[in-house]
């Protein structure tokens, strides 16, 4: 099992994962404002 940071497949999903909660955070902010 290869650590973090031994490919590009990594890398990628952890950018997956960081838009994912920054859309969740925006999301969750748009509705408490409304």
């Amino acid at each position: 099992m290869p650590d973090t940071g031994s490919g590009p497949l990594s890398i990628t999903a952890a950018a997956a994962l960081l838009t994912t909660l920054c859309g969740a955070a925006l999301l969750s902010r748009r509705r408490r404002e409304r």
